[in-house]
């Protein structure tokens, strides 16, 4: 635009330098014919006049050139101007379509500023959720610590009762060693006791001694009973035993027949035999407590059974009677285990009697031990009271006749001493009964007291901590569920604005005719100032 400018100016001043130099010859030549003077000025003139001839030329070569880079600047810029016309066309079209576009975003704006508002509330709701699973959560978090002190509670309560139960076991320990004592005392009075007795009574002795033996040859033959009784209840118990292992064993062949019998009758085939027999049914011989006589017999009634079943269960099935065989086999089979629980609690209770046979033979055995060792003990007292019989006369000297003679009174007074020592004993023993029941009443009440109070604690605290791992459950299942919610409206808002960047730039990519895409603007945007 500049050089457009200079050269306008060029053109304009080459006809103005023209005009004032032919204004100025006329004025020369007018004034050359008042003197030499003028011809002088004249001469002046004329070679300005060439001068400025020269520079007209040389202004007027200027000019064109200046007037041809005119005209091909005015060409560019007409081309320019033509070319931003178009331009500006289509920018006009676009921006229209922009501005279509533009409403259409802003309905959308409005549909999703709705769908925002909804899913806000949705939050506000979620979040109400959060907090109140919060505050349940602090409600939580209080009673597991109400819990936990309880429990610590509970803990001091149990450290109490074993403190209790040392005291209580130390005060047994002191019990029982004064009932040693006293028993120490007590077999100790009854051996003076005994040995006075045997002293006065020898002849006594003896028939005690003699009674003892006949009671443990009596002892030695029911503990011989005993023992074979016990042999046969161990013969029987094998016995059973085996019958058992075998009635296990034909109990699975049973089944195994029964499982065949039941997968064959479906098929209906008709070449199954209809006397098919189970292959070594007489090998075995279930034993539910009858002879041996009868369990023949019931095995062979369960083989023709079996048998039955299967001709019935191989014979061709006519309408709907092909449900009938296996349901008959499922009874059978029902009524073979019933067998086999009665024939497994009669083994059970064979056990049982064998084992109380036992137990009676072993107390038979440790009270004949103890009469055995009772008459030693009563036979060695009678020896020593012989000795001392056969000893008495020589240290006396006393003659013949004094000997036959009736005992002195000091019998009746030892008798006597003895009935009171007897008494004595008797009453010690009932005192030493009544402590013991007292002490064992006692520690049982205790014990039965702190252990039901302990047992209510684990019970409390049990019945907490399982409270607490459900509510932890919930709690946990809750916040996965509020994490869950979170993660789709996250999702969804997310996907939302994806789409919505998708259309704008969708929409900036593919302008409309007639829109200017500089008046295009995402929904919620708004215009700065000074635009």
């Amino acid at each position: 635009m500049v050089v457009v400018e200079r050269a306008m100016q060029a053109v304009s001043a080459s006809p103005a330098a023209s005009g004032d130099a032919r204004a100025a010859s006329p004025r020369a030549r007018a004034e050359s014919g008042d003197g030499d003077d003028a011809r002088a000025a004249a001469d002046a003139m004329r070679r300005e006049v060439a001068a400025l001839k020269d520079a007209r030329d040389a202004a007027e070569a200027a000019g064109a050139k200046r007037c041809a880079a005119a005209e091909a600047a005015r060409d560019e810029l007409a081309a320019e101007l033509e070319e931003a016309r178009g331009e500006r066309a289509a920018a006009v079209a676009q921006a229209e379509r922009a501005k279509e576009r533009l409403r259409a975003s802003e309905l959308e704006g409005e549909r999703l500023a709705t769908a925002n508002g909804a899913l806000e509330g949705r939050v506000d709701a979620l979040l109400e959720a959060a907090r109140t699973a919060a505050t349940a959560k602090q409600a939580l978090v209080d009673e597991l610590d109400v819990a936990r002190s309880r429990c610590a509670e509970a803990e001091v309560a149990e450290a109490r009762a074993d403190k209790l139960r040392k005291k209580v076991e130390d005060l047994s320990s002191a019990r029982r060693e004064m009932k040693d004592l006293d028993d120490q005392n007590a077999a100790y009075l009854a051996e003076i006791l005994r040995l006075e007795g045997v002293v006065a009574n020898a002849g006594g002795a003896q028939a005690e001694c003699e009674r003892l033996k006949a009671e443990r040859s009596a002892r030695d033959r029911e503990a011989f009973e005993l023992k074979s009784a016990l042999e046969l209840k161990d013969a029987e118990l094998r016995r059973c035993r085996e019958d058992l292992e075998e009635a296990s064993e034909a109990r699975r062949f049973f089944e195994e027949e029964l499982a065949a019998a039941t997968a064959r009758a479906p098929a209906a085939a008709d070449d199954a035999p209809r006397d098919a027999a189970p292959d070594g049914g007489d090998d075995f011989a279930p034993v539910f407590g009858e002879s041996a006589a009868q369990l023949r017999a019931k095995v062979a009634r369960l083989e023709r059974e079996n048998q039955r079943l299967e001709a019935a269960a191989a014979a061709p099935a006519d309408g709907g009677s092909g449900a009938a065989p296996p349901a008959a086999a499922a009874a059978r089979a029902d009524v073979l285990e019933g067998q086999l629980r009665d024939l497994e609690a009669s083994l059970a209770a064979r056990e049982r009697d064998a084992l109380d046979a036992r137990a009676k033979a072993a107390d038979a055995e440790a009270h004949a031990s103890r009469l055995d060792e009772r008459a030693a003990k009563l036979a060695a007292d009678l020896d020593d009271a012989r000795r001392a019989l056969a000893a008495a006369p020589a240290v006396g000297a006393a003659p013949p006749e004094t000997s036959a003679a009736p005992p002195p009174p000091a019998a009746d007074d030892r008798a006597a001493v003895l009935a009171e020592r007897d008494a004595t004993i008797a009453k010690l023993q009932a005192d030493r009964e009544k402590l013991e029941t007292y002490t064992r009443k006692t520690l049982h009440n205790v014990q039965e007291k702190y252990s039901v109070l302990v047992q209510t604690y684990k019970n409390q605290i049990k019945e907490k901590q399982d409270k607490i791992t459900n509510l932890e459950a919930r709690v946990r299942t809750d916040r996965t569920a509020h994490k869950r919610e979170e993660g789709l409206v996250v999702s969804a808002i997310y996907d939302l604005g994806q789409r919505v960047i998708e259309a704008n730039l969708a929409a900036l990519h593919n302008p409309a005719d007639g829109a200017d895409p500089r008046d295009f603007k995402p929904p919620g945007a708004t215009t700065p100032r000074g635009v």
